[in-house]
């Protein structure tokens, strides 16, 4: 009894052994792939390249949300290159990936504020409230602040931007925001303007 117990347990640990070697296996070859494509030889390369490398090491190894961000920035930077047939596939592709890496690390700021731009493509309102969620959970940040105040003055909600504006006084991103919502003012006043 006691043998064909040992001969279980030993199988046991065997098969438990091989799995956390594959295992390891793979997360070492996602590994150099995010590292050669953060850092190394595809550091540079074209995006496409870029982008099957970031999703052979995503199929590896699901986990690394930095690698999701790495192939978010990858496409969102053919976003404005791109011609109007393959526009919506590369928005596509970017808001793919900000939520495989969103779903990993829901606080990634690069990730947050990527996702917040894709909004802005559609609702400059929807960009400022998904922001605004993100600054309730990190308010003590000036920058999260003045990127705040730049999706309220994009949305026109210029009294809620300058609240937030008052909070960065004597922080050194007070002079940015501050310059998201003179343009807002300013839009404004010549729509005003041009109105009467």
């Amino acid at each position: 009894m006691w043998r064909i117990f040992r001969i279980f347990a030993g199988s046991g640990v065997v098969l438990i052994s091989l799995l956390g070697f594959i295992y390891c296996i793979r997360l070492t070859h996602a590994q150099k792939l995010y590292y050669d494509v953060e850092y190394g030889s595809l550091s540079k390369a074209a995006p496409y390249l870029i982008a099957e490398a970031c999703k052979t090491a995503h199929n590896l190894y699901h986990h690394n949300y930095n690698l999701c961000n790495r192939a978010a920035a990858t496409y969102w930077g053919q976003v404005s290159t791109t011609d109007c047939k393959k526009h919506s596939a590369v928005i596509d592709k970017t808001e793919h990936w900000c939520e495989r890496g969103l779903s990993e690390n829901r606080y990634k700021m690069s990730l947050r504020y990527r996702k917040a731009e894709l909004f802005s493509l559609l609702s400059a309102n929807d960009a400022a409230d998904y922001w605004e969620g993100f600054v309730d959970w990190q308010f003590w940040s000036s920058q999260n602040l003045s990127i705040l105040v730049k999706y309220y003055a994009r949305a026109g909600r210029l009294v809620e931007a300058t609240e937030v504006l008052s909070l960065l006084k004597g922080h050194p991103d007070y002079q940015k925001a501050s310059s998201y919502l003179r343009k807002a003012w300013a839009k404004e006043m010549s729509f005003e303007n041009s109105s009467s």
